[in-house]
Formats: C-alpha cells, structure tokens, sequence
C-alpha cells in the first residue's frame, strides 16, 4: 500500500474537520480516485486567516493553492523519455550491435532484464524523498562532457558504455542514494551488453593459452607454446578472440548481480556471488579449448569439434558454471529477507513538498543539451561545400610526378572525398609512391577513423613489421611517423609505407590521438581529416632490403 499527500492552502481553520468526500466536487473525485486505489492519504492543511475572520462556512473557503505529490511518477516518467530521446542515436546503435553482433545477442535479454527489474522496484522509486546532489550534478556535468565529445569523434564504444553511468548520475542528482539503492544494480547491467567487452579478449586469450598449457603439462600431453598458437604432435591451434571466453565471462557476470539484487540483503554476498561467477566462467571456457584440444588430439585432428563447438562450448557452461554457480547462491541466500515487508521497511514515504525546481531543469538541461550541442556544431555550421580539398603534392628537381595510372599499393578507406595515389620518379629511378586520403567534413559513417578503415587488406597482405620512427626534416610538419611492412601473399612482393594522420592540421600516428582530436575540431567546426603515406618496393624481400627505402623516402620529403 503506497502512500498519497495532498497540501492544501487554504484559509478556513474549520477545513480540517471535514472528511475528505465533503470536499468541493473537484476534490471528491480525486480522493474517491486515491481511495479505489487504497492508498494511505495524508491531508496537510496550511492555515491561512481570511479577511473576514468571521465567516466560517466551508463555500466561503478560499483555496490558493494544491499541490499533489502522491508520488514521483511523474518526474521518473519524464527523466525517463528525455533520456531515451536525448541518446536515440545510441539506443539505435544498441540495437544494431544486439541484432548482429554473434557475442552480444544477449543483449535484448539484458534490456528485457532491466525493464523487468525496474518494473518490480516501481513502487519504491515512485516514492522516494527528493534529495539533490551537488556531486551528483558534477558527476552529470563531467560525464556529459565526456559523452559529447565522444559523439563528436564517433567514439561507439565510449558513447555506449557511457549511457548507464549518466543515468546513474543524472538519478543521483534528483534523488541521492535513495536512486542507486533501488535502481543502480538493473540500469548498470547495461554494461554488459555494451561493446567494451571486445578490448578484453587479448587478455583472457592470453590467460586461456596458459591455463591451457598448464592443463596440458598435467596431463603429460606435449605442446608447444607460441604466443596464441598451442602446437602438439597432431597438429596446431589457434586460440582466437572468439576462444577468449569474454562470452561466457559477460553472462556469468550479468546473472550474478541479478540473483544478487533479487535475493540478497547485503551487498557483500552479491560481490561475493560476482567474484565466484567469474572464476566459474572463465573455468568453463579453459575446459572447453582444452577440450577441443584433447578432441583433435584423440583423433588425429579429424574431430568434427575443431569446427563446430558452438554447442559444445555453452553445454560446458552450463555444466562448470551456471549449475555450481546456483547451487552457491542458494547457500549465500541465508541472510536475505523473507518476506516483502522487510524489503520495504527502507522506503521513505516523507516527500519533500517543495521540490526545486532548479534541479530538475538544470539537471535535464545538461542532458538535453548534448544533442543540441552537437547538431549546432556539426549540422547547423557544416560547410555547405567541400572547396579546399587537399591534393597529391608537387615536387622539385630531381622528382617527377605525380603519375596517377600505377599504384604500388592502397589502403581501403570508405566514402573519403579524396581518395588516389600517385607515383614519383627521380632521375636515378628511384620510384614511391604518395597516397592520399582526404574527408572534407568527418560525418557517420564518412570518417578517418572508421572500423572498415584499414591500411590494408588482410587477403592479399600480410603484415612483417609496423614501428615508429622520427620523421627527418618536411613541409608537412609531421614529427613521428609509422614505419609498416607488407608481403603480398599472391607474388612473395614486399613493400615499405610511411604513414601518418592529419586531423585539423594535428599530426598523430594513434588512432586514438585522431579520434580525440577530431572529435575536439568538429565541435569547433572544422572536422576535415587526411590520411597520408609513402609506399615503396623492396628490392628484396628481406627487412634489410625494404629499410634501405628510408633513405629514398628521405630524399623524397626533402623535396616536398
């Protein structure tokens, strides 16, 4: 049973005797709405002395004022939907990641999860006290900074994972820790079915090639160990990141603090529950590559397992994990309340009738204003042409070119406004290659650094080497570039690029540094991106051989 208030302002001192349903019909109606809800009514009467101080009659009553706060419905709701509309361009991002993504599918159950879990605790947040936070709305303010920039610089993973903790903040600032306790544990859980989780697997791939060597060492099958190559006698194996167990780690991880919100007391045992769901899972991953290996290992590598172990893998889950991991919570069930009375004994039914106001506006302001921010920025003062484009350089004596129709080699970049090589010749013979990719105004899905950007195209190349070199004296004002060398797989032909970004006149290697920075000058109004690198052949196929071209790319820049 909730509780309803209702303030009323009014100047008869008689008011207070009459029951509610001899109010004005305008009130009775509400009331007899609350009463067929059953709700607790508590009516706070404000006396104020009319000007005839004599008249007592309940029709000479004047109110001035009612304020109802039966709940906060109403501020929840509306928090709600701005949020959704402010970061609709992340919620549809979501949606793309859950719908293809293979390892995060799970993400509509977690969204599911969440809708559910908040549902359950409707009760307790539509009647918590209003309690702002100045570290709240500086926890707001940061963040939201942070998240229009990242938007600016189209930065998914940071954009995403930001979402749950603005919401976490944004609730802090309204309502205090009153917010977190009851809706910190369901909107957090959206972390796990955001993309952070992919930066991860080079580490588990390595903890799984070692937990798989010590396995093997126990059962005195021999293996040799190569970076994510485990070698036995029957053959080799490849531990990719999709053997990396970050799958089976986000769902032990997800269930925990689910059973944990639901059934325990303390917060000690959810974290407890945590720890214990992620050794379990991680665990079952080891037993299932080790499986596999033991698998091709049985059968001279001609196991129908080595390829398909999809089903294998989650059978094994279930078994190490999700089996035990029940069985554990149960037992820290013990301290957790038994009936709902005890889960509401915390809930406040004491609301403050004068909520700010600046709060509320100044809070959903924040919010409201990344998007505006950035669509002033990066619609409203677009360019509405794309003059000024960068073009391939002209050189001095002794070069030539540039000479459009060969190319040594290219990079595959999409939707760039300029996108070409050109070939140079000096009067020794000596020949590079210049290659040029120009945005003229970064936008979604038309910028420098993209996830289908790549330098190369891993079917006709293979890498050798990549490093970083101090750049010798050029007009492009670069101070350190990247040194990468390919083979290509169809002719055994090695090349040697010098590559680097310009990103508003900024000079970086880092993909990262461009991402920032990007993101920084798009606010600014200038987003124009470039991507420049110098490619030669190597006489032969030897490191020895394609570092010699430094001296020619080195005479080149010279002349520049």
């Amino acid at each position: 049973m909730s509780e309803s208030s209702v303030v009323i302002v009014g100047a008869n001192p008689e008011f207070h005797k009459f029951p509610h349903f001899f109010v004005t019909p305008l009130f009775r109606g509400y009331f007899s709405d609350i009463m067929s809800r059953q709700e607790n009514i508590t009516i706070r009467v404000v006396l104020r002395p009319k000007r005839n101080p004599t008249s007592s009659s309940l029709t000479g009553m004047s109110v001035s004022m009612i304020t109802f706060l039966s709940s906060q419905r109403p501020l929840l709701l509306s928090c709600t939907a701005l949020f959704i509309l402010a970061f609709l361009p992340e919620w549809h991002d979501f949606w793309i990641l859950w719908r293809d993504s293979i390892i995060y599918q799970h993400g509509f159950l977690v969204l599911a999860t969440i809708g559910y879990l908040l549902f359950k605790q409707r009760s307790k947040l539509f009647q918590m006290a209003f309690n702002p936070s100045t570290l709240g709305l500086l926890a707001l303010i940061s963040l939201s900074l942070v998240m229009l920039l990242a938007k600016a610089a189209d930065i998914k993973t940071i954009r995403l994972g930001l979402l749950p903790f603005i919401a976490l903040a944004w609730g802090y600032t309204l309502w205090g820790k009153a917010f977190l306790k009851n809706a910190g544990t369901p909107i957090i859980l959206l972390v796990f079915a955001t993309p952070i989780w992919d930066d991860f697997s080079f580490v588990f791939q390595n903890i799984t090639v070692i937990a798989n060597n010590a396995l093997l060492s126990l059962f005195g099958i021999p293996a040799t160990i190569k970076e994510f190559y485990i070698t036995i006698p029957g053959g080799t194996f490849f531990v990719d990141g999709g053997c990396s167990g970050v799958r089976y780690l986000m769902v032990g991880l997800f269930i925990a603090p689910v059973y944990g919100f639901l059934y325990y007391k303390t917060v000690s045992k959810t974290v407890l529950l945590i720890v214990v769901a992620a050794f379990l899972s991680m665990l079952s991953n080891w037993i299932r590559v080790f499986g596999i290996i033991i698998a091709g290992h049985v059968t001279d590598m001609q196991s129908s397992l080595l390829k398909d172990h999809e089903l294998f893998g989650w059978v094994i889950f279930i078994l190490i994990t999700l089996i035990p991991l029940f069985f554990i919570a149960r037992k820290l069930e013990s301290d957790a309340p038994s009936t709902a009375e005890d889960a509401q004994s915390s809930v406040s039914n004491n609301v403050d009738p004068e909520i700010p106001r600046k709060w509320i506006i100044g809070s959903s302001a924040v919010v409201a204003l990344i998007p505006i921010v950035l669509f002033v920025q990066t619609d409203l003062l677009k360019p509405s042409s794309v003059a000024g484009l960068t073009d391939l350089p002209n050189v001095e004596d002794p070069w030539r070119g540039p000479l459009t129709n060969a190319n040594i080699w290219a990079p595959e970049f999409v939707n760039a406004d300029v996108n070409k090589g050109g070939i140079y010749v000096s009067d020794e013979f000596e020949m590079l290659q210049i290659y040029l990719v120009s945005y003229a105004q970064q936008d979604q899905d038309q910028e420098l650094i993209y996830y289908q950007n790549e330098l190369y195209d891993n079917e006709n190349w293979r890498l050798i080497s990549s490093q970083v070199l101090d750049a010798p004296d050029n007009s492009f004002g670069v101070t350190q570039l990247k040194e990468t060398i390919l083979k290509n797989k169809s002719d055994n032909e090695w090349i040697t690029i010098w590559w680097w970004y310009d990103v508003g006149g900024f000079k970086s290697i880092s993909k990262l540094e461009a991402k920032v920075v990007g993101g920084l000058m798009k606010l600014a109004g200038n987003s124009k991106g470039e991507f420049w690198a110098l490619a030669a052949r190597c006489e032969e196929p030897t490191l020895e051989a394609c570092k010699a071209q430094r001296a020619v790319f080195t005479k080149f820049l010279g002349k520049v």
